[in-house]
């Protein structure tokens, strides 16, 4: 009984969120999707808060596409490759995102978002985790094409009893009288067909074969990190190094490679103006300096602090972190987490209650942060991993367009970064060592009539520079 109301109470919560919706799509027989979703998260940090909303959207959303059994069903893939807390932007659209309702309730924040749903996503997601969305979960119903599946009247009869129930769930009209219990319909016949998204998807690059899959996780699996402080920091330094020692000392128990501060600071020390002629500051000092040493995940930490002193020797700290995962090739943020540590004592002074406290903390944040780094790579990867080429006395300027044209197709993608008769630099996606991708450049090159002389100059991280023997 108990598990029925329950069920009864998320279909009218459903109901309720999507009779909200001022934008509809409609799918091709005739069931209505909203394209703006409502969802709620709460927490003591702004930022999962938001994040938080964002995943009962998505769950509120696959909900709608399965229904109730089905959903229970497969519940366990689903919590991991659709409603993990690592993914939800993969199925809205963040620049649709907007703030309906903010609450304040003591430390704890309660936001009610809503945001545009990303339907073709979610569908592959969904059955690419190995659901099997059959007639009878309504999962078929579903598809990207958004004209009307009725006839010239209006009639939708024709849709099976569950797609029927699914169409009622979401437009709040029931079929045999045709009246609105939510609020009034969104036009859309102007609604133009198809996914106009622009966003690429692992179809535009090509699905990785098993051995590539392979290939991605033992990458994964064999990340370097770079943890540091963010470009202009705040916080008292002394606060910061200590959180980047004790983040690194946990990478190292977990024999993680990761790069030494000493490295960091000596760069930063001796090329702040090697960066800026290179750069024009268009990227971080920090994803520069990433760049450099070849990190596959940067680890960017923010901190504030508050402390307290009771007596001379009685002395409280505590510190807000944030830790931020990126990658340095692109800047694309690979997950984020917030944290708040118990409050410090020392008998010396608030700094050093400050740092006592930082120390316990990375070991809650470091595997949250490592397992988003992973999961975000793990997918984007099927895209190829991202290496520089750079080719030395490239003056003929045919026989470097058949040497690309050649390349790009046992690879997944060349892109032509800059090009002079002395040097040509080359971004190439591919799945596989970079020793691989060298010998695989020698086989394209013994092709080339006068490429044949082709041999490596040097190899640093994911930079390889050759010199084509012209």
């Amino acid at each position: 009984m108990k598990l029925v109301k329950l069920q009864q109470l998320c279909l009218l919560s459903l109901l309720f969120i999507f009779s909200c919706a001022s934008n509809t799509q409609t799918t091709g027989s005739g069931v209505v999707l909203p394209e703006t979703l409502r969802g709620t998260g709460r927490d003591m940090s702004a930022v999962t808060a938001i994040h938080k909303a964002k995943i009962d959207v998505v769950r509120k959303s696959t909900l709608a596409l399965l229904g109730e059994k089905q959903f229970q069903l497969y519940e366990p893939q689903l919590k991991i490759n659709v409603l993990s807390p690592s993914n939800p932007d993969d199925f809205i659209y963040r620049e649709s995102l907007k703030n309906i309702n903010l609450q304040k309730d003591g430390e704890f924040f309660t936001y009610e978002l809503e945001m545009r749903v990303n339907w073709t996503n979610l569908k592959r997601a969904i059955t690419s985790s190995g659901v099997v969305m059959d007639s009878q979960s309504g999962g078929d119903n579903f598809t990207s094409d958004t004209r009307t599946g009725s006839d010239s009247t209006g009639n939708t009869s024709s849709l099976n009893p569950n797609a029927q129930r699914a169409r009622d769930l979401i437009t709040g009209e029931t079929r045999s009288t045709g009246t609105q219990t939510g609020s009034e319909g969104t036009d859309t016949a102007n609604t133009p067909p198809g996914n106009t998204s622009l966003e690429a998807t692992a179809d535009d690059w090509g699905a990785a074969t098993d051995e590539e899959k392979s290939i991605i996780r033992r990458y994964v699996d064999t990340m370097t990190y770079m943890v540091y402080f963010a470009d202009a920091p705040t916080e008292d330094p002394a606060i910061l190094k200590a959180a980047v020692t004790k983040a690194n000392e946990y990478l190292a128990q977990k024999t993680i490679e990761t790069i030494d501060m000493s490295q960091i600071e000596k760069i930063k020390a001796d090329q702040k103006v090697l960066y800026e002629e290179s750069t024009g500051n268009n990227v971080s000092f920090v994803q520069w300096i990433a760049q450099k040493l070849n990190a596959d995940v940067y680890v960017e930490i923010e901190a504030t602090s508050s402390g307290r002193t009771v007596s001379s020797s009685r002395h409280f700290g505590s510190v807000n972190l944030n830790i931020k995962l990126y990658d340095p090739s692109t800047a694309q943020l690979l997950g984020s987490v917030p944290y708040k540590t118990d409050e410090g004592f020392s008998d010396k002074n608030q700094l050093d209650a400050k740092i006592l406290a930082i120390r316990p903390a990375f070991l809650s944040i470091m595997p949250r942060a490592i397992e988003q780094a992973k999961g975000y790579m793990l997918k984007t990867l099927t895209r190829g991993i991202k290496y520089e080429v750079i080719l030395q006395n490239t003056s003929d300027s045919r026989l470097m367009s058949r040497f690309r044209t050649s390349l790009a197709r046992r690879v997944k993608a060349v892109n032509v970064v800059s090009s002079s008769a002395s040097e040509t630099k080359y971004e190439v996606y591919y799945i596989g060592m970079i020793a691989d991708l060298e010998d695989l450049i020698y086989q394209v090159t013994d092709t080339l009539p006068g490429l044949e002389g082709m041999n490596k100059v040097i190899q640093r991280g994911k930079s390889l520079t050759m010199n084509t023997g012209l």
